[in-house]
């Protein structure tokens, strides 16, 4: 089986009001999105956020939004718009299924720069996920105990590789989103509507292959298997103190003579013959470990202004 993993975590993003714009008095710009004042997990995003931010509505030092991911997420909905809001003490981690992630999942995320001057600009934008653990009873329903940040590197890592995010540049291609971000130009007192995909790749094949289910861009799922090559301990989790090292591929800034060295390194390694299961349970390990350790995912955007901006 390319897929065996059980308890998905239950993670969902609110946001407080139908639209919310961020912004700063001396700042060029502001962002904004929209969503319902209705959340599933409303309390959870109050509880992490109460402490690492200024308000609701801003962070420190930046202007940003942060939400917590969900099923089929788009366009800041939230997963839950019922009339009457379920009673959470009754929602065990084994439901995640219906209220959370699992591999396979994708979605879009949508916000909107406001340019606030007569000159044009670039915006910088930033993503950063923090993950949480939260405690549970014999029951499986969650305890009142105060969620935990995830702080265990290799978890972070998995999470930064198996739930991975995406941009459309200037090309008008999707691009993976790296840690340091990518900018965007806004006219002059003009506004740029800005859309990110995210997508929790399914299988090792889907990466080996270059074809993602729910990305559909063969170009941005040669990155992703680019990234993988350059680090294999991100994606699969060892057993004791196993080394990865014979899977590394240097990067190479000759796309092509890299491409070149993945597809001979997947030959040797048989990673799509008689070899694949190995490995392939090796990923699917590392996403059982994100269940185990990981309930909740916040997703922090900020924005500034770049350096090369007016």
């Amino acid at each position: 089986m390319d897929f065996a993993s059980i308890a998905w975590f239950a993670m969902n993003k609110a946001v407080s009001a139908d639209t919310m714009a961020i912004q700063a008095a001396d700042a060029p710009f502001e962002i904004k999105t929209t969503g319902t004042k209705q959340g599933l997990y409303d309390d959870f995003l109050d509880e992490v956020t109460s402490g690492a931010y200024a308000s609701d509505r801003t962070t420190i030092g930046h202007k940003g939004i942060k939400w917590m991911l969900t099923k089929d997420t788009s366009e800041m909905e939230n997963y839950y718009d019922g009339d009457t809001e379920p009673d959470m003490s009754s929602i065990t981690r084994l439901d995640s299924e219906k209220y959370g992630l699992k591999p396979g999942d994708h979605g879009t995320l949508k916000f909107t720069v406001v340019s606030k001057t007569s000159s044009d600009i670039d915006v910088s934008i930033v993503l950063k996920n923090t993950a949480y653990k939260a405690k549970f009873n014999t029951d499986n329903t969650k305890t009142d105990d105060s969620l935990t940040e995830v702080t265990n590197t290799s978890i972070n890592n998995y999470l930064a590789s198996h739930i991975l995010f995406f941009y459309k540049g200037n090309d008008n291609k999707k691009h993976l989103l790296a840690s340091e971000g990518f900018d965007e130009n806004v006219l002059a007192d003009g506004e740029k509507e800005v859309t990110l995909y995210w997508v929790w790749t399914a299988t090792l094949r889907e990466i080996l292959e270059a074809d993602i289910k729910g990305l559909d861009d063969t170009d941005a799922a040669k990155e992703v298997r680019r990234y993988f090559f350059e680090h294999p301990d991100f994606f699969l989790k060892p057993i004791g103190d196993e080394s990865f090292s014979m899977i590394s591929v240097p990067h190479n800034d000759d796309a092509s003579a890299e491409e070149t060295a993945i597809q001979a390194k997947i030959a040797e390694l048989s990673m799509l013959g008689k070899d694949y299961n190995q490995f392939s349970s090796k990923y699917n390990d590392a996403d059982q470990a994100i269940g185990d350790n990981a309930n909740y995912l916040l997703v922090e955007l900020t924005a500034k202004l770049a350096s090369n901006g007016n």
